[in-house]
């Protein structure tokens, strides 16, 4: 079988999610999704740092996703987390007004920080420590 081929791990400390996405720790992937992080991968796909792993959809395709995380003992928000980046896309450009500078995006759990810039919602995880000095998409860094 051929598989189309597509970047998995980003070395960046940010990953941008648009639309519906979903943010995964990878730390919860290795203790409980069988194969670790890399079975996950290997199975839906996801874009993936050395934190977390996330991807967009456009509609019900992430219900699958979230199911079979689920089924393997992840707990929402704890584990996972749901970004509804397209509502702060939405709110961004109401009556045509467009952010040009980074704004912070609070995603109501303590292990995951985003901030939306430029028609996305870029999502850092905080366990672990402060930021790495690395570079950022906003050019900022």
């Amino acid at each position: 079988m051929v598989r189309s081929l597509h970047v998995v791990h980003d070395s960046a400390d940010e990953i941008r999610c648009v639309f519906n996405a979903l943010v995964v720790r990878n730390s919860a992937l290795n203790a409980k999704y069988p194969g670790g992080l890399r079975g996950f991968v290997e199975k839906f796909g996801f874009r993936c740092n050395a934190k977390i792993a996330a991807d967009s959809f456009m509609g019900g395709d992430i219900d699958p996703v979230i199911e079979d995380l689920r089924r393997c003992g992840l707990i929402p928000r704890q584990d996972f987390m749901f970004v509804d980046a397209g509502a702060y896309f939405l709110l961004s450009s109401v009556g045509g007004r467009n952010l040009v500078k980074p704004q912070p995006v609070d995603l109501g759990v303590e292990w995951l920080e985003g901030r939306y810039y430029k028609g996305g919602v870029y999502v850092r995880c905080t366990e672990g420590g402060p930021p790495k000095q690395g570079p950022r998409h906003d050019g900022q860094g």
